[in-house]
């Protein structure tokens, strides 16, 4: 589906990656081991208390397995509910391939990819072309199209704030 991995700093800025958030997307490839072993770098930094699993991944070369200890951690940590973490990566998929849609040939085909991998969520149906138009039809490809990225960036913005990364303090 995306060709580019997402980086770490991207997914920082939006959201707050739990251990069973890095799992999926690493299950899932829309992630590199690099964004589990850069959280991991993060929490060995900002904590005490890391644990045995985090100083070990936190060490790692991005070339090095992680999956075993990315499994652990995620074991050891209560996770979002399923929903919550389709939610999150459908957000983050979605914001990542939104940022890049000038260098797409075809976004909004990518939008419907998106759209069945993750078992077609409602929320992404008034962006995709193939799906019956909110409002009236402009009888104009452009139009409807610049409507449709318009849907796309209203979702993102409401996601965005949906899960959102909470802040720090420093």
């Amino acid at each position: 589906m995306i060709t580019a991995k997402i980086p770490y700093e991207f997914i920082s800025q939006r959201v707050e990656l739990g251990w069973n958030d890095i799992k999926f997307g690493l299950d899932h490839q829309w992630i590199t081991p690099k964004v589990a072993i850069e959280k991991a770098t993060e929490g060995v930094c900002r904590s005490e208390s890391a644990s045995k699993d985090e100083l070990e991944l936190a060490s790692r070369a991005e070339s090095d397995p992680v999956a075993d200890l990315v499994s652990c951690l995620a074991k050891a940590e209560t996770g979002p509910a399923d929903e919550d973490l389709k939610g999150k990566w459908l957000y983050l998929v979605l914001a990542w391939l939104f940022e890049a849609r000038q260098s797409l040939v075809d976004p909004l085909g990518m939008v419907e990819q998106v759209y069945s991998e993750f078992e077609y969520p409602r929320e992404v149906t008034p962006f995709v072309r193939y799906m019956p138009m909110e409002g009236p039809d402009l009888r104009n490809r452009e139009q409807n199209e610049a409507r449709m990225f318009d849907k796309w960036k209203t979702y993102l913005d409401d996601a965005g704030r949906r899960f959102a990364r909470p802040a720090r303090n420093s």
